[in-house]
């Protein structure tokens, strides 16, 4: 093959520009100090890169700078709680030397403003934010989560019926506690075969010392009941702790088998206790009751008992054949109540003298108070002769008055309203030759009355009904113990059709079971052609117990219906996403709620957060909540409302209440403050290993990412002096080859 200049000098010239881009490139490397700058000079060391520097250090930094935030607010939430430990602890101080025996009221009150000022201190600790984010709201961080309620209180989460006729967002209220609260409505209801005059059921108490109740336990024995057999009657008395109110109910049943058998079950939220007896055979009452309290279901329900006064104490029969329809299931076993309500009988319209007169059935309450408590012989002899011709005492229990008899004088402050909505309040027991005396011994043997000036000329007369249950020893009646009772009309088929108004107190309030209840409901009847709720608004008082301080105190709601008075539809039933909290299910309640809301008293705090987690993620597949919410770490408001009920005490000068509620409750609080800061310093401990863990990783990634990306500076510098030599020689090679001209070959 032929071999020309020009080939020789294309050669020369390709071998010149190759050398120039190899020294280019490593010249580039060198100034860049990086193996590439564009995919194309290395696309498997640019996947290689892109997959470090994205899913890996990317992510890692991201990581990092999440356990950053998330330190700053654990360490922000830890600061506060540390503060309002120390608060706490300094409140647990002041409330034990305030307990002593050794404090005057004086002294006492003279703790109240520091009290005050560090409720104040735990509130702002509460709203403790970091830049403008409130740590302690939940997911609600742009607003400070705890509140305090302005002079007319602060009414939440409301929700109205709009089939009940009541106008959405406008029931005033007045004076409430703090609670949950719900209404619900009943038109013109049939009110059936019932007992006349009323009833008297035990709403609240308040009792100085570590006792039991005024006139036995709260929820005594508010059952449904048929016809009293006086002879054979078996007695239930609903327990105490079970919180079932009037939700129990004892039937009867028949059947072949010669024995008694026992079986509880719940319909619409009612218990029913069904006691099937052989009815060709006699069973005696203590067989009965034997027969139930030895049934489990039955007996954490109630406590069955025979009637004192019937046949020796109970040695009698209870036989089928004294009902008037013995094959009818729903016939209903003959019981007595405990005492009545909670220890009070029916309530009658009377003279002075307790004698009873026609009757007229009452709404509303009656609130007692025990202004004197002593034994007979302490009295002087004119007021022993006030005593034994009190109209209160049983005529024959008078013969049988002894020294050591623990007499009981009360007072009595009373909200009535009468069956056409007419209301009655004041006070009696309170002034000179206003007296109520009770026989607290005798009353275990003997009818007596609680008996007050209602109205002029009109008495109204409470039967107290021997009770054998009366949990009173005669040396514990304190001065100062409170009783509120509600007259429920008890109304007869002569009666005209009635409206029903109910107020729920502490609505959903759960069962033992954990399932929420309607609470405790108070009850107002009135003639429905009287049309009492026709008229826009109408005011309806009662009475209640502040248990921080022992005081009675008048609420009133006043409901606002614009179209006509109406039962709440069942059909309208509300969604339970409609409210935040305390869904009741339909299913479980004859009453349908025709409004519900909480209400906050004034001057009370209140949350406005909620219970969601902040989560920071600190790993793939790894989230820590860095904040703890207001619910976990203060109880919602209970750290809050304790504080404020210590104040009170410490006002109304409540021994009791400072050494056996207010200790307690701020121990209780005290130990949830110290689990929440345990819980962040877990939570900063594990956020602290993760971050020295991704501090190694990425020192390992950014290595790894170095020999892929970075150039190896002397193994380039040599390269590049050898590439610069390899040009140099290329150049001088090339000069020679090309060096001869066209006059050279002219000569």
């Amino acid at each position: 093959m032929r071999v020309t200049h020009n080939m020789l000098a294309n050669s020369v010239s390709q071998n010149i520009q190759r050398n120039l881009r190899a020294l280019e490139r490593r010249s580039n490397q060198l100034s860049m100090g990086k193996m590439f700058d564009r995919p194309s000079q290395d696309p498997v060391g640019t996947y290689r890169s892109m997959r470090i520097t994205s899913t890996g250090l990317a992510r890692n930094e991201q990581f990092s700078r999440n356990i950053g935030e998330g330190k700053t607010w654990l360490n922000s939430t830890e600061s506060a709680l540390a503060d309002s430990i120390d608060a706490v602890q300094r409140l647990r101080e002041l409330a034990v030397y305030a307990s002593n025996d050794t404090f005057s009221t004086e002294d006492r009150k003279a703790v109240a403003p520091e009290v005050e000022q560090l409720l104040d201190h735990l509130i702002s600790l509460g709203n403790t934010d970091v830049a403008g984010l409130y740590i302690f709201g939940g997911h609600k961080t742009q607003d400070p989560p705890y509140r305090v309620a302005g002079a007319n209180g602060e009414l939440l989460n409301d929700w109205y019926n709009q089939e009940s006729g009541l106008t959405a967002d406008n029931i005033e209220l007045d004076n409430l506690l703090t609670g949950d609260y719900a209404v619900s409505t009943e038109a013109e209801k049939d009110p059936g075969v019932l007992d006349e005059a009323a009833r008297a059921y035990l709403m609240d108490e308040y009792i100085q010392g570590a006792r039991d109740g005024f006139f036995g336990g709260y929820n005594a024995a508010s059952l449904t009941v048929g016809d009293v057999n006086e002879d054979n009657a078996v007695r239930f008395t609903a327990r105490e702790e079970g919180a079932y109110g009037n939700n129990i109910e004892v039937v009867y049943e028949t059947n072949d088998n010669g024995d008694i058998a026992i079986d509880v079950d719940r319909e619409n939220g009612a218990y029913r206790i069904t006691v099937t007896m052989d009815e060709n055979e006699d069973f005696t009452a203590k067989q009965v009751a034997d027969a139930v309290n030895g049934h489990e279901e039955a007996s954490a329900l109630v406590q069955a008992s025979v009637n004192l006064e019937g046949n020796g104490g109970g040695s009698g029969d209870v036989d089928p054949d004294i009902f008037e329809d013995p094959d009818d299931p729903d016939e209903t076993i003959p019981i007595s109540l405990s005492g009545g309500a909670g220890g009070i009988g029916e309530v009658y319209s009377s003279d002075e003298g307790g004698n009873l007169e026609d009757d007229s059935p009452w709404n509303g309450t009656v609130a007692l108070e025990v202004q004197e408590a002593k034994k007979f012989g302490q009295f002087s002899s004119d007021i022993q002769d006030k005593i034994i011709n009190h109209p209160n005492i049983d005529e024959d229990s008078i013969e049988d008055v002894d020294e050591q008899d623990l007499i009981v004088r009360l007072s009595a402050g009373y909200q009535l309203y009468d069956l056409d909505g007419k209301n009655y309040s004041g006070t009696y027991g309170n002034q000179s030759g206003e007296d109520i005396y009770i026989n607290m011994t005798k009353l275990k043997e003997d009818d007596q009355s609680i008996t007050f000036k209602a109205r002029e000329d009109d008495w109204v007369t409470m039967k107290v009904p021997p009770n054998a249950n009366i949990t009173y020893e005669r040396e514990e009646v304190k001065v100062g113990d409170k009783a509120v009772f509600q007259l429920k009309p008890e109304l007869n088929e002569n009666d005209p059709d009635f409206d029903r108004f109910t107020l729920h107190q502490d609505y959903g309030r759960p069962d033992e079971q954990g399932r929420p209840t309607m609470g405790d409901a108070l009850n107002w009847h009135f003639n429905a052609d009287e049309d009492f709720f026709d008229e826009k608004t109408r005011t309806l008082k009662f009475h209640d117990i502040d248990q921080a301080t022992g005081q009675f105190i008048t609420s009133s709601i006043s409901p606002t219906f614009e179209e006509e008075f109406q039962t709440a539809d069942a059909a309208r039933y509300y969604d339970p996403q409609d409210l935040e909290k305390h869904g009741v299910p339909d299913d479980e309640f004859d009453e349908h709620p025709a409004a519900i809301f909480s209400f906050v008293a004034p001057g009370d705090p209140y949350y406005m957060g909620d219970d969601g987690e902040r989560l920071i993620e600190i790993s793939p597949d790894q989230k820590v909540p860095a904040n703890i919410t207001g619910i976990e770490a203060f109880g919602e408001t209970e750290l809050f409302q304790t504080v404020r009920d210590m104040h009170q005490a410490l006002v109304h000068d409540e021994q009791f209440t400072l050494s056996n509620e207010v200790i307690d409750q701020l121990d209780n609080h005290l130990d949830g403050l110290l689990r929440s800061r345990s819980d962040i310093g877990a939570r900063m401990e594990r956020m602290e290993v993760t971050e020295e863990r991704l501090h190694s990783e990425r020192i390992y990634l950014r290595e790894h990412l170095s020999k892929v990306e970075d150039v190896d500076m002397a193994d380039a510098i040599t390269e590049f002096m050898m590439q610069e030599n390899a040009y140099q020689a290329a150049l001088a090679t090339g000069a020679r080859m090309v060096y001869p001209s066209l006059i050279d070959f002219l000569r």
